[in-house]
């Protein structure tokens, strides 16, 4: 996935507007969607002294690209169910 962050921003906000949306625009809605989940269990997993804010970030950007990334593994309500999803496809 190769996006503009701007291009990000502005379909999700027009999403919030309750603007009509595209397919691709709804896909794109839904993978940012994801990937706020995974940041914000990232954060509340997360260490004292900024490491928090690191894990958020880059379990945002692991997600957004692929979300059966393993690195997020350790974030899934049944950690083992990545390599297990991994494996089916």
């Amino acid at each position: 996935m190769n996006v503009d962050p701007k291009a990000l921003l502005a379909t999700y906000d027009r999403f919030m507007s309750g603007a009509e949306m595209s397919a691709d625009d709804i896909a794109t809605v839904n993978k940012i969607g994801k990937a706020a989940c995974f940041a914000a269990e990232a954060y509340q997993n997360g260490m004292d002294g900024g490491q928090a804010v690191h894990a958020l970030l880059r379990s945002f950007l692991c997600a957004l690209i692929d979300p059966m990334h393993p690195d997020l593994d350790y974030l899934r309500a049944i950690p083992a169910s990545g390599p297990d999803m991994r494996g089916r496809n």
